[in-house]
């Protein structure tokens, strides 16, 4: 409304200056009246045009200089023809007001932008779109209404296609707000981003945490976290989720930007068949290195690792260390049952190996404990320990028994 109130005033103005000579054939120019020290309410002109030299700080308008031109325009007499209007020409710019012809008083003023030679529009204050009175450099301000869609946009037309960013503010029919920044290329717009409560959402209106990127199934560039040289990124790929057990998101170092060079490392994340039972797996060079499981177990070059830690294939260690509930110095006790030698020959002759050992199908089949087989080693050591003591206490009764016998048949 104001924008057509002050075209109307301009239009206004343009009649009245080509009318007025014709009107008067002997008037040769417009009189300014010097009243500069008069500030006169609206109420105090009617069905006149009048231009005044005036004192800029005595009628309160802004801008820079002593004194300034006004022009008034008051085309009636009563309220019912609307309102009167005032230009203010000074130093600092144009400024414009109006006022009800039965009041006293003016409203306030406003300036007038305009743009330069260069077609440029500079403002020095603040700039105001849907409210007069701004709270910032630059304010957008949209009634708030059900299914309602404003946007600011930048940008270029291109063969009739719009080129450029938006900002976007949206509300649907319930009146709940969203806000986005749009980008729009070859006729196409695009969601960027999305802004709700705090929370940023790339691919999302309705974003669940700080950051959402929802990039939907079987996206090779989900999200690039990283680039480096040679066009290495780090790349989170999406996947399906159906069957079960499949890779739904894949973390990956790629090479050349090229989505078939991603063999020199790998995280990915398989699904359960709901919110459990998945799991993980690391690899090198393309091909699977490491697999942990549902149940926490990890599996070393193999799938299906039946212990928390197993390994197909040979380990280095510098150290092991293995925890025993019971170590085999119960063989030391003196209720042990030290199985007597010519038993164990017996054992031995018909199993082929030591009693209390695994045979060497068992182990074929069931593989070996390391604890429980070194505690085993301890026992038959400690048992032979055990022979042999037994075998020193009958050689040293000999042999006392054989020196007796010398000393008689001396």
């Amino acid at each position: 409304m104001k924008k057509q109130g002050l075209k109307a005033t301009i239009v206004f103005l343009l009649i009245t200056v080509q009318l007025i000579p014709l009107m008067s054939q002997t008037a040769t120019k417009l009189s300014v009246l010097d009243t500069r020290d008069v500030n006169t309410g609206p109420n105090g002109f009617d069905f006149e045009t009048k231009i005044e030299f005036k004192n800029r700080s005595v009628i309160g308008v802004p801008g820079t200089g002593m004194y300034s031109g006004l022009l008034t325009i008051a085309p009636w007499s009563d309220n019912s023809g609307n309102k009167h209007h005032q230009l203010n020409f000074n130093d600092g710019g144009i400024f414009y007001r109006t006022g009800w012809p039965l009041d006293t008083t003016w409203g306030a003023w406003t300036k007038l932008v305009l743009e330069d030679a260069n077609g440029k529009v500079g403002i020095g204050g603040s700039l105001g779109v849907g409210t007069q009175t701004p709270n910032s450099k630059i304010e957008v301000k949209s009634v708030h209404l059900g299914n309602q869609d404003d946007e600011i946009r930048i940008g270029s037309y291109y063969n009739n296609n719009f080129y450029g960013l938006g900002l976007n503010y949206r509300i649907n029919s319930v009146g709940d707000p969203s806000k986005h920044i749009i980008e729009y290329h070859r006729g196409i717009r695009y969601d960027l981003m999305a802004f709700a409560n705090g929370k940023i959402g790339i691919g999302t209106t309705n974003p669940l945490a700080n950051l959402h990127i929802n990039s939907g199934a079987n996206n090779n560039y989900a999200t690039i976290l990283a680039t480096s040289n040679e066009g290495n990124n780090l790349v989170v790929s999406s996947h399906d989720t159906q069957p079960h057990s499949c890779t739904v998101f894949k973390i990956s170092h790629e090479y050349s930007n090229n989505p078939s060079h991603r063999n020199n490392g790998y995280i990915a994340f398989h699904r359960g068949s709901s919110e459990n039972g998945g799991f993980l797996e690391l690899g090198t060079s393309g091909l699977q290195r490491l697999l942990i499981d549902p149940a926490g177990r990890v599996g070393i070059g193999t799938t299906s690792p039946d212990q928390m830690l197993t390994v197909n294939g040979k380990i280095h260690a510098k150290e092991v260390i293995v925890d025993l509930n019971v170590l085999a110095d119960y063989v030391f006790e003196p209720d042990y049952n030290l199985m007597p030698l010519h038993k164990v020959e017996q054992f031995v002759q018909a199993n082929k190996h030591l009693p209390g050992i695994p045979s060497a199908s068992e182990v074929k089949n069931d593989g070996l404990s390391m604890g429980e087989m070194q505690n085993k080693l301890l026992q038959k050591i400690e048992e032979l320990t055990l022979y042999v003591i037994d075998q020193g206490k009958t050689i040293h009764q000999q042999n006392a028994r054989i020196k007796e016998l010398e000393e008689k048949l001396k």
